[in-house]
């Protein structure tokens, strides 16, 4: 199993060295996965040697990572905005999709494509998620309207494909646009407002990103125009460290705390254990321990404190990595057997 799994790792990582997704990997991965399982059938019936089987699966799962990450490659690729359509002003129509970051100079914010524009003409092969930034124009100065998750805008934009600095020790924008699967970046000229929500039923992501908002606002309201720390509150409580002044983070980065001013793996496990710790001491009251055992309420609560929090800070990754934590040992609990993490 080891090996398999190191296998299925190591060929992820051998695309990295690539300039350039091969063309033709789907039909070259599916040919050596059929052959490779067309193996070890055959030495399942017939040779059954240990050591052929091992190779054989350790070769399938070595395919089986690469067709992963180059299936993931080429779709990110494939949403960048086209060469032909950079620098010009477009009109698009959508809706903003996640929490924006916004500030006394504007807003920026993730904004899901639906229709766009060239002039009056549709075009028809454009990304489904870019990233816009809207600010006062310098001669034309004029407040930035409230960007709220979930409304629907006719904005007109200037757009570009995905850019970064090559400066050696700095934030690499162009590897932060293709992790978020924003095929362009642009301006807001103007906008026109649609709907105020615009969110389904089903959309749940959706609403949970109008539900931060809403909290983020209810914490700004509540908070002191002045609050000195009112931006770490808001880091710690949701993960928005937009608010944070630079000086904080001077003093942050100084202490070697950065990792710290915001919903971390350490804060999901503090408040889950917390949730675990409450729910054993009601749950050991009278006979309740005798229908579902303490462990397995302790764990369930936990689990759900956990991702409950991670929640607020919209799931980025190193919240997410306990929430999953939270679920084997929940699973474990349950059925009484080992689950990989």
């Amino acid at each position: 199993m080891r090996i398999n799994i190191a296998a299925f790792i190591a060929e992820g990582s051998f695309l990295l060295f690539l300039s350039t997704v091969p063309e033709h990997w789907a039909w070259i991965c599916t040919a050596i996965i059929i052959i490779s399982l067309f193996g070890i059938c055959i030495n399942y019936v017939s040779i059954q040697n240990y050591y052929a089987n091992s190779a054989l699966l350790a070769v399938t799962c070595f395919t089986l990572g690469f067709s992963w990450n180059a299936h993931y490659a080429q779709s990110r690729l494939a949403n960048v905005l086209s060469i032909e359509h950079e620098s010009k002003d477009l009109i698009l129509e959508g809706r903003v999709n996640a929490l924006p970051q916004s500030s006394p100079a504007g807003a920026k914010f993730s904004f899901e494509v639906d229709q766009a524009f060239l002039g009056k003409g549709l075009i028809e092969s454009f990304p489904p998620q870019v990233y816009l930034s809207w600010q006062p124009a310098w001669r034309n100065p004029q407040a930035v309207p409230e960007v709220i998750p979930g409304q629907r805008w006719e904005l007109k934009v200037k757009i570009k494909r995905p850019y970064g600095s090559l400066n050696p020790y700095t934030f690499d924008f162009e590897r932060w646009f293709f992790h978020q699967d924003f095929g362009a970046s642009g301006s807001v000229r103007s906008g026109k407002l649609i709907s105020e929500k615009d969110i389904r039923f089903t959309e749940f992501t959706l609403a949970m990103e109008y539900q931060r908002w809403k909290l983020r606002q209810k914490i700004q309201r509540l908070l002191p125009k002045d609050a000195r720390y009112g931006g770490v509150i808001a880091a710690l409580v949701m993960g928005d460290q937009n608010a944070i002044n630079q000086e904080d983070w001077r003093v942050f980065n100084a202490t070697g705390i950065r990792h710290l001013i915001s919903i971390s793996g350490l804060h999901v496990t503090m408040l889950a254990g917390f949730g675990a710790m409450l729910a054993t001491f009601l749950w050991r009251r009278n006979t309740l321990p005798l229908l579902i055992p303490v462990s397995k309420v302790a764990a369930a609560v936990g689990f759900l404190t956990a991702f409950v929090y991670a929640w607020l800070a919209g799931l980025d990754s190193d919240a997410t990595h306990d929430v999953y934590g939270g679920r084997s040992c929940l699973c474990t609990l349950v059925w009484q057997k080992p689950t990989l993490i």
